[in-house]
């Protein structure tokens, strides 16, 4: 598209809005926090662009969000624990940001996730074991960090898995 600037706090008056697919293009600065007024949105597709600065917690009341693709960004910060409260996400794709800290326990309460995708960040610490209790879980990938910890014994591994 081709699209540059910022994405507008107006963003918050489409309370309507379903579908969001602004992907590569070069938008930059900070996500609003206005897109938590987005109760409706199911797809948020926001990857490859040069967005910052920390990824707001109230993402988290996207109560129907499905889908939340930021990878390909510049987010830093930690991945706030409040996107554990995403109960019917199923697809969640963070990699390649500067994302820090570690995975946050509460996104062991995704219990819909299928997708799990944080590669390429500065994550560090233990992978929650919550996460591998999610029986709807397809694929984790969560390479080029600095995570540690055991997998569990009765997991079938596959390629996809780190």
């Amino acid at each position: 598209m081709g699209l540059t600037g910022t994405i507008p706090k107006d963003v918050g008056n489409l309370t309507s809005l379903v579908f969001l697919n602004i992907s590569n293009n070069s938008l930059q600065g900070h996500l609003p926090a206005e897109v938590g007024l987005l109760h409706q949105l199911q797809y948020m597709n926001l990857q490859f662009n040069e967005l910052s600065g920390e990824i707001p917690s109230s993402l988290s009341r996207c109560w129907e969000l499905r889908q939340l693709s930021l990878n390909g960004n510049k987010f830093n910060g930690s991945i706030p624990g409040t996107i554990g409260n995403l109960s019917k996400l199923e697809k969640l794709y963070l990699g390649e940001n500067d994302l820090q800290g570690r995975i946050p326990q509460e996104m062991s309460n995704l219990n819909g996730l299928t997708i799990l995708s944080i590669p390429y960040n500065k994550l560090e610490g233990p992978i929650p074991a919550g996460i591998f209790n999610i029986s709807s879980l397809q694929m984790v990938i969560l390479r080029n960090n600095s995570l540690y910890g055991a997998l569990p014994t009765d997991m079938r591994i596959t390629k996809d898995i780190l």
